[in-house]
């Protein structure tokens, strides 16, 4: 039997799902259980929505040693997931997509799971327009940005003054113009940071979503309050 390797891959980059070590600043206003419960939603919902028959899903984790037969269900039992190692932001991306091309992937795209407007067509869209462009790169409302598309390691773009900035998403591109890399760019989303963000998301967009898992949870809490 000959197996054929996709060429696609989705990196999911996210933490392991620890009470008070994931989205700290939605716990200054929330209790930090159901923040953890809102996390572990997400990433579940993150990989649903990535999940398609056309590329690979593999997850990198902080926390990688407490991955066992256990807490492989908070991951969906998916079974490519590496750590992402004790390294600044910018280095820990950078190795994800490098270990990722290593493994003989040609194009590839990182997110993360705070994006719950996130479709299944940003996904397609974005690995299909690497047919055609060098990069891709999808903005989010605060300046940053959700997506990120590579055929090849861009070394500057993971350089940790970058994330440092207010303007990643427009620092990130004036690197692609340097370079001469044609890029892409898709939809304009929100990411849930805030108490605040989590409050617009349920009340404006939760509708149109499909995290099912977080929408569930979110209704349980906004109907009770």
């Amino acid at each position: 039997m000959v197996i054929y390797m996709r060429d696609n891959a989705i990196i999911i980059f996210t933490r392991f799902p620890s009470i008070n070590k994931v989205k700290t600043r939605l716990s200054k206003n929330l209790n930090s259980n159901l923040v953890l419960e809102i996390h572990k939603a997400m990433i579940k919902d993150t990989i649903n929505v990535c999940k398609n028959d056309f590329a690979d899903v593999i997850l990198f984790i902080t926390e990688y040693e407490k991955l066992n037969d256990n807490t492989r269900e908070f991951f969906n039992f998916e079974n490519k997931i590496y750590p992402q190692g004790d390294f600044s932001f910018g280095e820990k991306m950078k190795n994800a997509f490098k270990k990722t091309f290593e493994m003989g992937y040609k194009k590839v795209i990182l997110i993360g799971t705070d994006i719950p407007t996130l479709r299944k067509e940003d996904i397609s869209f974005a690995l299909k327009s690497l047919d055609n462009f060098d990069v891709c790169i999808h903005k989010t409302f605060d300046k940053g940005y959700y997506l990120i598309g590579l055929k090849n390691i861009v070394d500057e773009v993971f350089d940790e003054n970058i994330f440092k900035s207010e303007k990643v998403f427009e620092n990130t591109v004036e690197i692609f113009k340097n370079e001469n890399l044609k890029y892409s760019t898709g939809r304009t989303l929100m990411d849930i940071d805030e108490k605040s963000d989590l409050d617009f998301y349920a009340k404006n967009e939760m509708q149109y979503s499909e995290y099912s898992n977080l929408n569930k949870l979110l209704m349980e809490f906004y109907n009770e309050k």
